[in-house]
């Protein structure tokens, strides 16, 4: 009875937690005006509140074609591009779907140069195209990297593609 209770609690901090994230991230929004800032700001909260390391946004460069992140640790590259159809992130942007992954390095689609320039070690990884709407264009892509607990479940996908 204890582990169920203890089990239980647990599910209700990580509801919380998420619930959180997404009323800050509102408030975030209605009062911050420099892009890299709010994405940086809502990539840490989004990192915490799935039990993760590390999030990304990547944004769809209309013109080239590429996807590109700004956001990265001040000792890290300070703008990364990807060719859309590149790496995972690069695929999801490309196909519209999410995908999860507990083993990055096992994938084909996986794209090491990052984590060489970086130093970053990738382990799993979940995935989500960013849309204003369902069925409209595809903006970029949100990525979750390294589950603390090891893997990211079904239902951290689909709070993923929910937020995005």
């Amino acid at each position: 009875m204890f582990l169920s209770s203890a089990l239980r609690d647990d599910k209700l901090v990580a509801v919380s937690s998420r619930l959180t994230l997404l009323v800050d991230l509102a408030a975030l929004l209605a009062r911050e005006i420099e892009l890299d800032r709010v994405i940086a700001t809502a990539c840490e909260r989004l990192a915490s509140a799935m039990g993760a390391e590390r999030a990304t946004v990547w944004l769809l460069d209309a013109e080239s074609g590429e996807l590109l992140s700004r956001v990265a640790d001040a000792h890290e590259l300070p703008q990364v591009r990807l060719p859309l159809g590149t790496g995972i992130a690069g695929a999801v942007a490309k196909k519209g779907e999410a995908v999860r992954v507990n083993d990055a390095r096992a994938d084909a689609r996986f794209h090491r140069q990052i984590d060489t320039q970086t130093g970053f070690v990738t382990k799993s990884m979940v995935c989500a195209p960013i849309r204003v709407a369902a069925g409209k264009p595809i903006r970029g892509v949100v990525q979750v990297l390294n589950a603390k607990s090891g893997t990211f479940s079904e239902e951290d996908e689909r709070f993923l593609i929910a937020l995005a």
